[in-house]
């Protein structure tokens, strides 16, 4: 199915197996590694000559192609492991698509395979609880709407200030 689009040109093309995102559910600009081996032993048998990932939009639909470099420094194996570390600063909340691929020196870009990353939300609250007709200070749980965490505010102040996913 990975070769449907192209199957004589991308079925010659080296594969991608063990495709890995070290953390693949992180807050906003939290950097991440992804990490993967690009091999050509069934294809062809050919050395690696580079490696790219694509966010969300995959080659084949113009998306943006992203380096991916040789853990041991150079392409020049059948078999390279490569890795990059992507920043996640910028990134939208939600769920994101990881296309990577490989090229072999017969010039062959093999087919993607993908991985997702996944994007929480992160915020804070703060504020302070007081009593509606005096003002006095009130200990309570204060909890964010659709959220299971909470902060306590202090009895002597009323005051809560919490650092989390919202």
């Amino acid at each position: 199915a990975r070769v449907a689009r192209t199957p004589y040109l991308t079925s010659f093309g080296p594969d991608v197996i063990n495709l890995v995102v070290d953390t693949p559910t992180v807050d906003e600009g939290t950097p991440v590694t992804l990490t993967g081996t690009i091999h050509d032993t069934e294809n062809g048998n050919q050395v690696i000559q580079s490696a790219e990932y694509y966010l969300d939009t995959p080659p084949w639909a113009g998306g943006i192609p992203h380096t991916l470099q040789p853990s041991d420094g150079s392409f020049d194996q059948v078999s390279e492991v490569v890795a990059a570390t992507l920043d996640t600063t910028g990134f939208a909340e939600g769920r994101h698509i990881l296309y990577v691929r490989g090229r072999d020196m017969g010039g062959f870009w093999g087919p993607p395979e993908a991985i997702f990353l996944t994007i929480v939300p992160t915020g804070s609250i703060s504020g302070t609880v007081q009593e509606h007709g005096s003002l006095d200070p009130l200990a309570a749980e204060v909890i964010a709407a659709g959220s299971n965490e909470y902060t306590t505010s202090a009895f002597e102040t009323g005051a809560f200030e919490h650092h989390g996913h919202e």
